[in-house]
Formats: structure tokens, sequence, C-alpha cells
């Protein structure tokens, strides 16, 4: 399994501090969300600036294994496809195997996203590139939602990026339960706790919540998944605090993954 960080935790700072503190706490992989409200990489990203961020990584040692991507829902489903097939092609041409999706949350637009992905997953797994949705509310609100969600679309393009605090802030259940069944969709996961039930606060360090990792990532093991799991949310205010729950999580993560 690798172990890997998402830059949000350092969204106050510029996104070469983010590397580094994600570097510096052992991580050997990271994910790209939004930047202080801007996506790092998209479709639109030029050659240059593609190559520009794929040494910028490098340097530090850290291959990009998810980006973050929206799914067009206020626009004709051709060109939805279309946008989204070009954040496939940008994907591959950065060398990053997965996009990660929210889902919906309004059900008036849930057919619009199926019909978008059913069209999109077989184009993405024919360039090696690998859609995710994480559990977020309304499509994807429970475990058995991402299954039938993942089912519905019915391609090896399209799988789960699982994610147990979301299941708890969203939900209110048992990020646990069920999870036998989820796991042979699972193609990544977004390490994040959650305290306080649903509703509750996801901004604090894996392990200081209600998620019980070791239980979670039992199952996912025994399951078979050994794909990217990268941590989303940390405890901190300060870069330097972020910097100390990151390394803290890092050894907490060696621990329930057993090396």
């Amino acid at each position: 399994m690798e172990l890997g960080c998402f830059n949000r935790p350092w969204s106050g700072v510029d996104l070469e501090r983010a590397f580094t503190g994600i570097a510096a706490a052992g991580f050997r992989a990271c994910g790209l969300l939004r930047h202080q409200g801007k996506a790092i990489l998209g479709a639109e990203s030029t050659p240059e600036a593609v190559a520009q961020l794929q040494a910028q990584t490098a340097r530090l040692g850290l291959p990009i294994r998810c980006n973050l991507v929206r799914v067009a829902l206020d626009v004709p489903t051709d060109v939805s496809v279309a946008q989204l097939e070009a954040e496939v092609d940008t994907a591959r041409s950065a060398g990053v195997p997965h996009l990660l999706t929210t889902g919906v949350t309004d059900p008036p637009r849930y057919e619009t996203f199926f019909a978008v992905l059913k069209a999109t997953a077989p184009y993405a797994a024919k360039q090696g590139v690998t859609l995710g949705l994480k559990p977020h509310g309304g499509i994807s609100g429970t475990n058995r939602d991402c299954v039938a969600a993942v089912e519905r679309v019915g391609s090896t393009g399209f799988g789960i990026w699982y994610d147990p605090g979301n299941i708890i802030h969203y939900m209110g259940t048992d990020p646990a339960a069920d999870l036998e069944a989820v796991v042979p969709y699972v193609v990544g996961m977004c390490v994040k706790d959650c305290a306080g039930g649903k509703g509750g606060s996801v901004s604090i360090t894996p392990g200081d919540g209600e998620v019980d990792f070791q239980q979670v990532f039992s199952l996912l093991q025994a399951g078979g998944f050994d794909g990217p799991a990268l941590v989303e949310c940390l405890g901190g205010t300060t870069p330097e605090e972020v910097d100390r729950e990151a390394r803290r999580v890092h050894d907490a993560l060696i621990n329930w993954t057993g090396g």
C-alpha cells in the first residue's frame, strides 16, 4: 500500500511549501486537491505547466497519484463528457493514474452524473486512468450507495476512493459497516477522520476521531486492497503544527498497515 498525502492541510501556504511538508513527513506520494481556491492540474493546463509540476514533485520524490476533478452537470452531457475526457488526457500526460470525483447531492442530476461517467469511464480505462468516486453524501452517502454507483457505471475505469471520515460526517454511520462489500471496488483511499458524529469536524488528524483505522485497514487489506492511501486532513493551525501532525499520522499509518 502506497502512503501519501494531499496538499489540503497546507492550503494557507504556497504549493511548494505543501509538497515540502508532505515529503518531510516521510510520505512518498501526493495527491492534488484545489489549492487556495484554484485547480492545480486540469484540462486547461499547458504542457509547460504539466512539466513544471512533474519536476516540482519529482525533486521531492512525490509522484502524483490522484487529482480532483469536477464533473460538469450544468452543460449538455456530450459537453461534460468531452470536458472529463480532456481531464483524463491531462492526467495521462502528467502520469497521474487516478482522478477523484465527489459525486452529486442534487437528486435531479443523478441521471446526468451516471450518463457522463458511463460514457467516460471506458475511455479513461483505455488511457490507463481510473475515475474514482468518494463518499460525499447524496449519490455516494453510504458504502452501499458507492457500490451501487460503481456497479451502475460498470467499467474498470471507475471505482471507489474510500473515505471513512466522510461516511461519519455525511451519514453518521459506521464506516466499517458493509466494508467487505465495498473492498472489491476500492481503488484508493482518502485517509480522513471525523469527530462529533454526523456533521462533525473532519479537520483533525486521523486517529484522533471516531474512525477505527486499525479495523478499516485490516478489512481493506484482507480484501486485497493495495492502492494509494492519501491523508486528506490534519489538525494544526500553523504550517509547523501541520508538519508535526503529518509526521505523527505517517508513523500511525505504518502501524495501521503493518509497515
